[in-house]
């Protein structure tokens, strides 16, 4: 399980007046980004992902296997993203982009450059790294923000592992995989994966993920409530159709739309066209 949280930076949330939410809606996280905007200081590094949020699995496809981008929930997200951007709430894109900051967002957080944090449980090696990562707050979770009743986690069920049909170590493999899924939890805990299987304590989890001084640097009861209580709805995609293709002209639009190089509806449009197009070329998926 990967499911994605908010990470908080807790003493501007003090400075604020502010306290951790335990749910919340969209608009209720749109509202503290701007509360916890400040002269140098913006209040989110992104927007949730909204069409995830509303949609589930395979949001980039209609039930007919046809590109879904003219759905209004594309367009309501980049619009926001946009007009957020505008208002100095959302990380400039153009820094973004020098920087490199979608692969190094924690440079950002660590270095206080916004409060909120959407992200999944990996991010947490480097917030109790203060050799690599030297900071002086500490880190809570808030939930996924939601969209309405029926909202999914932006995260996924992921790692999945497969043996080679050709391979002669099969016995090997499976035996690998019994072990990776039976005792792996408590080794890949610190790198960021929680088990689906309930084969290993809550609290063995949440300690490899947070580290031995987890109350150093984190408000633990706030990841045990994220990550372990409440219920959270994980997605798994399974219409991969032109996905490489699709993936990039989203993100090529993205960034245009998001430097002010391009509107939102131009930027949704030119994707909804090349998603369609590359979903003709490879033959759809129903």
């Amino acid at each position: 399980r990967s499911p994605r949280f908010i990470l908080l930076n807790t003493a501007h949330l003090e400075a604020a007046g502010l306290e951790v939410p335990s749910e919340w809606t969209v608009e209720e996280f749109v509202a503290m980004s701007r509360e916890l905007t400040t002269d140098g200081r913006y209040g989110c590094y992104s927007l949730p992902d909204l069409p995830r949020i509303e949609l589930g699995p395979n949001y980039w496809y209609t039930d007919s296997g046809d590109s879904n981008f003219s759905h209004p929930v594309f367009l309501e997200h980049m619009q926001l993203s946009r007009s957020l951007i505008d208002e100095s709430v959302l990380f400039p894109w153009t820094e973004v982009l020098a920087r490199h900051l979608e692969v190094f967002q924690q440079n950002g957080f660590v270095a206080e450059e916004f409060s909120l944090w959407a992200t999944e449980p990996f991010s947490l090696r480097y917030l109790q790294d203060p050799e690599e990562y030297p900071h002086d707050f500490t880190v809570a979770a808030a939930p996924m923000p939601t969209v309405g009743p029926d909202s999914w986690n932006s995260g996924p069920f992921g790692d999945f592992l497969m043996i080679n049909s050709k391979s002669t170590k099969q016995d090997l493999a499976w035996e690998f995989i019994r072990f990776y899924i039976k005792e792996g939890p408590p080794y890949l805990a610190p790198g960021g994966r929680i088990p689906t299987l309930e084969n290993v304590e809550d609290e063995t989890v949440l300690t490899g993920l947070l580290g031995e001084d987890a109350d150093d640097w984190f408000d633990v009861d706030s990841f045990r409530r994220v990550l372990f209580e409440d219920e959270t709805e994980l997605y798994v995609d399974t219409n991969l159709t032109a996905y490489p293709e699709i993936d990039l002209a989203y993100q090529q639009q993205r960034d245009l739309c998001l430097i002010g190089e391009r509107s939102p509806q131009a930027a949704i449009d030119s994707v909804d066209s090349q998603a369609q197009a590359a979903i003709d070329r490879f033959g759809k998926e129903s």
